[in-house]
């Protein structure tokens, strides 16, 4: 009967030793601004659309070859570029046609394939943009900070005193994300951090 009481008493120290123990969380958070590092240019060639805008074109080689032609006249090699028929025979067209590939690392090179244009092509474009593994590591401490700055403002409307950090957790951005276009969308890390209130 005393190891039963013992324990009880227990119990009831532990229970009350922890609700003794308050805490406060807060949220903070750091402006993520990504490096754009690669480009990627998809061109459709679509043999539905050159029936009707170059009648002359009658095959898809025949249509290759002239794209081919136009690129090496702005500075492309074809063999630099990837064909994916496989994806154009999912878009469900009615005539033949292919994808063919293409990815830089120059912001230029990107830009002047962008203008290079034909009927019966269409242009599809993507960027990679990266967070570094440092440049997370300093939105963090920015984060902690800004986590630590909103609980101490809790703690002053609360009547108490800021403790240690009890607990904290992040909202993982992805390290690279592909993008086929700019926006205004501000990503930001965010952390959750609990401390002991005093």
């Amino acid at each position: 009967m005393k190891k039963v009481i013992s324990i009880l008493l227990l119990c009831i120290g532990i229970m009350t030793n922890a609700q003794e123990k308050r805490t406060v969380t807060a949220s903070g958070s750091a402006l993520i601004k990504r490096e754009t590092t690669d480009y990627r240019i998809k061109a459709t060639l679509n043999m539905d659309q050159v029936y009707y805008s170059d009648p002359q074109c009658k095959s898809l080689e025949e249509f290759k070859e002239k794209y081919f032609t136009t690129l090496k006249e702005n500075g492309f090699d074809p063999k630099a570029f990837q064909e994916s028929k496989m994806e154009f025979l999912t878009l469900g067209y009615q005539k033949e046609g292919t994808i063919l590939k293409f990815e830089t690392t120059s912001k230029e090179m990107a830009e002047t394939l962008m203008g290079v244009r034909m009927n019966g092509i269409t242009l599809q474009y993507q960027f990679k943009s990266v967070l570094t593994p440092d440049k997370r590591n300093e939105l963090r401490k920015k984060a902690l900070e800004d986590a630590k700055a909103n609980a101490e403002q809790l703690c002053k409307i609360s009547g108490g005193t800021l403790g240690a950090i009890t607990s904290i957790s992040e909202s993982a951005p992805r390290p690279e994300l592909w993008n086929s276009y700019y926006d205004s969308y501000e990503e930001l890390l965010t952390l959750n951090v609990s401390f002991q209130l005093k």
